[in-house]
C-alpha cells in the first residue's frame, strides 16, 4: 500500500485540518486535496476520483448535521468509504450517515495518527468488498428532486414549481445547464469574461451567481414580462458582481439582512454602480446597465422612480441577490438565512419593493425549505421532549383527527404543495409538523397571516407536506 499513490478528498469544517490526520496520510504518501466549500469539493470530485474522502465536522452540532446532509445528498461520494469527525452532541448526524452508507468510520473525539491510520487501511480494504450506497429517502423524495431539476432547468417553462426546487437543491454551477441559462446577447464573449472574473474572486461564486439568475428569472416571469426583459434580468444577475475586485470579497459575501450591513452598504452599491459601468462599457447594454443602477439604489434602501418594466426588472434583480446570499453561505444551505428572507419580506420594514413580487419570493422560498427537508430528511436534531409534552401533543393531535372526521365525512379533498395555498382555501384536515406538533386544526381558512406564517415556520420547523384542503 506504501506504493500506492491514493488521493483522499479532505472536506474541512471551521476548524484547520487535523495534524495527525494528515501526517498519516503523508505516510502513506496520498495526495491530499483539502476543499472548505462544498462547491470546492464537487468541483474536485468532477476532475478525478477519491479513495476515501475525511470529513471534519466537529466545531459544532450544527455543522455536523450540515455536512451530513452534503454527503448524503452528493451522489459521486456514495463509492467512496467516508471518515466523519463530528462534534460530541452530533450523533443525529451519524445517524443520518448511516442511512445513506452501509459503512463509515464515525469519531466525536481525539484520535491518535496509529489509531486513524489503522481505521484507515481497514476502511479501504473493507471499501474494495462492500463499498457504499445511496439510500432514497421516503416516499423517493430525493428522486424526485432530481427529477425536478432536470425537468424544471429552464426558468422560463417551469411546471408544478415556482423555481424553489432548483434553488434549494443546486450547490453547484454544474446544476445549471448554461445553454438554457446564459441570456442571449449579442456580446456572449464579454459577458463570459464578466462572469469569470467573479469566479475568480470566489469559489462559491459559480454556483451563486447562476442561482441568483435562474430565482431572478423564475421571479420575473411570474409577473408576465416580456422575453427581452428576462434576458436582460439574467445579464443583470451574471453581471452584477463584476465591479468588485478581489480584495473585495466581503462585500460580494456580505448579508443584506445582517443587522450591521447598513455600516457597508454604500461600499456594496457602489461595487454594482461600477458593475453597472462595465456592462455599460464591455457589453454596450445601456438598459441592463440601467437596471444595475436601480439595483444598487435598493440595496441603500433608496426608492426608484422609473418605468414599471424597469422598476421591477431591478427590484427582481435586487430580491434575487438578496435571497441568493442569506440563503447559500459558502456553498452551504442555510435554513436561518431562508427563514430571515420570509421573516424580512413579511414585515416589510427594511425591504421597499412591490408587494406581488415579495409574495412570489416567499412562495419559491416555502418551496426550497420544503426540498431542503425532504433532502436533509432523518439528519434534523429534534427538540427534547419530556413524556408530559409528548403525551399532550398526542392527545391534541388525536382530538384533531376526530373533529376533522365530523366536520368533514364524506366532503370531497384534495392535495396541495404548501407552496401552492392560496387565500380563501380551507383545511379539511389537520396541519401537523413532522415532530407530531398540531399546527392547525381542520376548517381553518387560509388568509395572508396564516399562508405567511406557516411559510415563515417551515424555514425553522419541518411540516408535513403536502396539505389536506377542501376541494
Amino acid at each position: 500500500m506504501a506504493n500506492e499513490k491514493l488521493d483522499v478528498l479532505y472536506f474541512r469544517g471551521s476548524r484547520p485540518p487535523r495534524p495527525e490526520v494528515i501526517q498519516g496520510l503523508e505516510e502513506r504518501e496520498c495526495r491530499i486535496k483539502i476543499s472548505s466549500q462544498l462547491e470546492e469539493l464537487l468541483d474536485a470530485l468532477e476532475r478525478r476520483q477519491f479513495a476515501v474522502v475525511i470529513t471534519d465536522a466537529s466545531a459544532s452540532e450544527s455543522e455536523s448535521l450540515s455536512r451530513a446532509a452534503d454527503l448524503g445528498t452528493t451522489e459521486r461520494l456514495f463509492g467512496t468509504p467516508p471518515f466523519f469527525f463530528a462534534h460530541p452532541a452530533g450523533k443525529k448526524a451519524l445517524q443520518a450517515l448511516e442511512k445513506n452508507f452501509t459503512s463509515f468510520i464515525p469519531y466525536t473525539g481525539p484520535i491518535d495518527k496509529d489509531s486513524f491510520l489503522a481505521e484507515f487501511d481497514s476502511a479501504l480494504a473493507g471499501s474494495s468488498k462492500s463499498g457504499s450506497r445511496p439510500v432514497v429517502g421516503k416516499g423517493g423524495k430525493r428522486e424526485s428532486v432530481r427529477l425536478q431539476m432536470v425537468k424544471h432547468l429552464d426558468p422560463t417553462r417551469l411546471v408544478s414549481s415556482y423555481g424553489g426546487a432548483v434553488f434549494a437543491a443546486a450547490g453547484r454551477a454544474s446544476s445549471f445547464n448554461d445553454a438554457l441559462l446564459l441570456p442571449e446577447h449579442p456580446k456572449r464573449e464579454e459577458l463570459e469574461g464578466l462572469l469569470r472574473s467573479q469566479e475568480a474572486i470566489s469559489p462559491s461564486m459559480a454556483g451563486h451567481i447562476r442561482r441568483v439568475a435562474y430565482i431572478s428569472s423564475a421571479l420575473a416571469n411570474g409577473t408576465g414580462c416580456s422575453k427581452e426583459d428576462d434576458q436582460r434580468i439574467r445579464t443583470a444577475c451574471f453581471a452584477l458582481n463584476s465591479g468588485f475586485t478581489p480584495g473585495e470579497r466581503s462585500l460580494i459575501e456580505a448579508d443584506f439582512l445582517y443587522e450591521d450591513f447598513d455600516q457597508i452598504s454604500d461600499k456594496v452599491s457602489d461595487g454594482i454602480l461600477k458593475s453597472a459601468e462595465s456592462v455599460r462599457r464591455d457589453l454596450n447594454d445601456e438598459q441592463t446597465g440601467k437596471i444595475l443602477e436601480l439595483s444598487a439604489l435598493l440595496v441603500r434602501n433608496l426608492p426608484i422612480e422609473e418605468s414599471r418594466a424597469l422598476s421591477v426588472s431591478a427590484q427582481c434583480v435586487f430580491l434575487a441577490e438578496l435571497a441568493g446570499r442569506s440563503c447559500w453561505k459558502d456553498g452551504i444551505w442555510s435554513m436561518l438565512g431562508a427563514y430571515r428572507v420570509i421573516r424580512e419580506l413579511r414585515s416589510g420594514e427594511t425591504i421597499s419593493v412591490d408587494q406581488q413580487l415579495k409574495t412570489s419570493l416567499s412562495r419559491l422560498i416555502s418551496e426550497a425549505c420544503c426540498v431542503r427537508h425532504d433532502l436533509a430528511e432523518g439528519s434534523s436534531s429534534p427538540k427534547s421532549r419530556n413524556d408530559e409534552e409528548v403525551q399532550s401533543e398526542r392527545y391534541l393531535s388525536e382530538e384533531a383527527k376526530k373533529e376533522a372526521e365530523q366536520l368533514f365525512r364524506g366532503h370531497e379533498s384534495v392535495l396541495i404543495e404548501l407552496s401552492d395555498i392560496r387565500f380563501g382555501m380551507r383545511t379539511a384536515s389537520p396541519v401537523f409538523t413532522r415532530e407530531g406538533k398540531l399546527v392547525l386544526r381542520a376548517g381553518v381558512q387560509f388568509d395572508d397571516q396564516i399562508i405567511w406564517g406557516l411559510w415563515q415556520l417551515v424555514a425553522v420547523c419541518p411540516l408535513l407536506n403536502p396539505i389536506t384542503v377542501l376541494k
